[in-house]
């Protein structure tokens, strides 16, 4: 298990058990997970979330943290026609906007597939994302959300935003409630003893749980 999902960094001794990283697509009018995907636990979300987007359809709107934000990702999810709507970190401060009294704006940044550390292998581009910049505040925090969706006013694009957290409500239900040790606790732990039999317990878990939601 710690050769094929690996353990989490730490400092001093280091965790005791291997950790794997679990990543879903859920629907948050109904909690229901409908698509998972399993990686070593020191992997980014982004790139193994790709494979999450096979599943949507016509008139699915994907809903996302500022964690998933990079310009490629987005560029990505325009070339499948995908909608989005997605939190700026706010790191991105290089939005321009494209006309006056539009909340449209262009991001421009340069992006390296091969990341930074390997720039003798493949070229850097620039990438150019579009998109409508929708800006307001919860209490004394300033939220930012970007998306390309035009017929949409940004009051219902705000509030649709905020079914995300059906989402985490949907995690912490498998978490804390229905795979923790104890009930209300949040350490999940699995019994297996080998990879694939850790793979057959989490599809089971989330196959319980959607059968409590059908």
């Amino acid at each position: 298990n710690a050769k094929a999902y690996g353990r989490p960094a730490s400092r001093g001794t280091g965790p005791a058990f291997p950790q794997v990283l679990l990543i879903t697509l859920t629907a948050v009018l109904t909690r229901c997970v409908r698509a998972l995907v399993l990686v070593p636990c020191r992997t980014g979300e982004r790139w193994p979330a790709l494979s999450l987007l096979e599943v949507l359809g016509h008139g699915d709107l994907l809903l996302l943290d500022c964690g998933f934000y990079a310009a490629w990702f987005l560029e990505e999810l325009g070339r499948r026609g995908i909608s989005y709507v997605i939190r700026l970190p706010a790191s991105v401060k290089n939005a321009r906007r494209m006309a006056p009294n539009l909340p449209w704006f262009e991001i421009q940044t340069r992006y390296r597939p091969e990341g930074k550390r390997r720039r003798r292998h493949g070229r850097s581009r620039t990438l150019r994302i579009e998109g409508r910049i929708i800006g307001y505040r919860m209490g004394r925090e300033k939220v930012r959300l970007i998306t390309h969706l035009r017929d949409v006013t940004a009051k219902e694009i705000v509030e649709v935003y905020h079914l995300r957290w059906e989402a985490e409500l949907s995690n912490d239900e498998v978490k804390t409630h229905l795979a923790a040790p104890a009930k209300g606790t949040c350490p999940t732990l699995l019994r297996s003893k080998s990879p694939a039999l850790v793979e057959q317990e989490i599809y089971a878990l989330f196959a319980l749980y959607n059968l409590d939601y059908d």
